[in-house]
């Protein structure tokens, strides 16, 4: 075999400059500039593909700004430290929504009598972008919004579908920063229904409530928190529990009976929950005892004791 020749450069070429080198200070401004613009907010795309997306795969949702993404496909270090940069100093937003379609109007015959269904929306899927990112990637943002959206009442059976997927995706979300361990500072959280021309129809807001409800088990929030569409009430609760040191609801027991039932014909014993499926899944009994602390000017409810 032929031994390859080592070239030698040539005279006036530039070697590559060691970035490596600089100090730690140097480069996270260097990756600020190239990566982060405090007039965007990005936000992965809605699919029902739960799968994790890379940096570039994420659009600019406010802003023309574009980021430096080759920085991630360098080597392991720079890609590590711009991670931390980009994920940490920009602004996400994570939402979910259902997605709807107009049914056309149906005719059918009763007896003698032909009824016109008119046309009405029905439910085709949930969109939603919470596992679009890594789980390592989310507990490194420290601001990001939360926009949360369910159908209207008149769905019927699709309603509760709809809303039993959209609870199961935000308790998800909320288990990815896994409690405390996570860099958040502030969160805001939108509750909507888009398709109401109201900003939000009361007879959902106790849905919505419960929907967001999963939200709590975030704790350790260092700096703000934002509720738009729900309870003052409920706002306050869920404030003081992400705020809180250590997480303060705990799920409840779930209480079932058993009913006998006929189908096709045979009888047989059928195991059913008690409760609604739009009621709390939480004990708050620990944080409403903390609010009624801070309240009373107290340390704590562990070592302080009643003036």
């Amino acid at each position: 075999m032929a031994r390859r020749k080592h070239t030698k450069p040539r005279k006036g070429s530039s070697a590559p400059f060691p970035f490596l080198r600089l100090p730690a200070e140097i480069r996270i401004q260097i990756y600020g500039l190239c990566l982060v613009d405090g007039d965007v907010v990005f936000a992965p795309p809605l699919s029902t593909n739960h799968k994790h997306y890379t940096p570039d795969k994420l659009f600019v949702y406010d802003g023309g700004f574009s980021p430096a993404i080759s920085l991630f496909s360098v080597n392991k270090q720079i890609s590590r430290e711009a991670a931390e940069v980009f994920y940490s100093m920009n602004e996400f937003v994570f939402a979910i929504q259902p997605v709807m379609a107009e049914r056309s109007q149906e005719e059918y015959r009763v007896g003698d009598r032909v009824l016109v269904h008119p046309p009405a929306y029905g439910l085709v899927c949930v969109e939603d972008n919470f596992s679009a990112l890594a789980p390592t990637y989310c507990r490194m943002i420290k601001e990001c919004r939360v926009w949360i959206d369910l159908p209207p009442y008149s769905l019927g059976r699709d309603f509760r579908s709809a809303f039993l997927h959209c609870k199961a995706e935000v308790a998800c979300f909320a288990a990815v920063f896994n409690g405390k361990e996570h860099e958040l500072e502030s969160i805001a959280v939108r509750l909507r229904n888009p398709w109401s021309h109201e900003w939000l129809q009361y007879s959902l807001v106790r849905s919505f409530q419960n929907v967001a409800e999963p939200l709590a088990t975030i704790h350790g929030v260092k700096k703000e928190i934002v509720f738009e569409g729900s309870s003052a009430a409920f706002t306050a609760k869920m404030c003081t529990a992400m705020k809180s040191s250590a997480i303060l609801c705990a799920p409840k027991e779930d209480v079932y009976k058993t009913r006998m039932i006929t189908r096709n014909g045979r009888k047989r014993d059928e195991r059913y929950s008690t409760e609604t499926y739009y009621e709390t899944k939480f004990d708050w009994l620990e944080a409403d005892r903390e609010v009624e602390v801070k309240a009373l000017g107290w340390r704590n409810d562990e070592e302080a004791e009643k003036p």
